[in-house]
């Protein structure tokens, strides 16, 4: 599954940016930036791929060039072909 969360933004930029984006994932919007804080994250954008278990598999920080950047990382880190 994909989720994205939008933070310290507000919300019409928020809606904004995942349409822009063409995200067809859920979003959830971190306005005050405690999400970020509480994995203490200070810049965006950060790609956290987590595994089966909940664990974090790889942090990609920065952004995700493209599709075939993402398809490579999570076959690389979860071993799944998108």
């Amino acid at each position: 599954s994909v989720v994205g969360v939008i933070s310290r933004d507000g919300a019409p930029q928020a809606g904004s940016f995942a349409a822009d984006a063409g995200a067809t994932f859920p979003s959830a919007f971190d306005a005050d930036g405690e999400l970020m804080a509480e994995l203490g994250l200070g810049a965006l954008p950060y790609t956290y791929l987590i595994d089966a278990d909940g664990g974090i598999a790889h942090v990609q920080v920065g952004p995700v060039a493209d599709l075939a950047e993402l398809e490579g990382l999570v076959a690389e880190h979860l071993g799944v072909t998108l």
